[in-house]
């Protein structure tokens, strides 16, 4: 025989809960639950309903011979929701890295070739520099072979 009582009595004592508490939240005296637990009092609809959203069950947990409370269909599609959010935030933090990783690569690439271009500009100057630097020495040369030519 399922009695609602005993239901409520093993659902307490798991999660470590007073009787004073449960009467509070059902709005009765301590009495009164002590007298449910024992089976002397019935729960009414309401306080059925009441238990059955503070402890996340089904209200048919307190009538049912498998002494196993079941997760009510919203709590279960919660849980759901739950797992795919948490899968979707590890799923776009993933993808969050790849293309910050990918950005830093463009980044640096750019750099690089920023650089690159840079240092063929500095370099061509420096071949001009040299260039001209050459010409002036071989007019001087040209100049003091004709000197000594002389």
């Amino acid at each position: 025989m399922v009695n609602p009582g005993d239901k409520l009595r093993q659902l307490r004592q798991k999660g470590n809960i007073k009787q004073t508490t449960i009467a509070h939240l059902l709005e009765v005296s301590q009495g009164k639950i002590s007298s449910i637990e024992k089976n002397s009092s019935p729960l009414n609809t309401k306080q059925l309903l009441v238990l059955a959203e503070f402890f996340k069950i089904s209200p048919t947990y307190f009538f049912e011979t498998d002494d196993s409370p079941k997760v009510s269909e919203n709590e279960e599609c919660l849980k759901r929701i739950q797992a795919i959010l948490t899968d979707f935030k590890q799923t776009s933090e993933n993808f969050k890295q790849q293309l910050v990783d990918k950005n830093t690569i463009i980044t640096l690439q750019s750099l690089h070739v920023g650089k690159s271009d840079e240092m063929v500009k500095s370099l061509e100057l420096k071949v001009g520099r040299i260039k001209s630097e050459m010409k002036t020495l071989k007019e001087e040369v040209t100049l003091l072979r004709s000197i000594v030519n002389v």
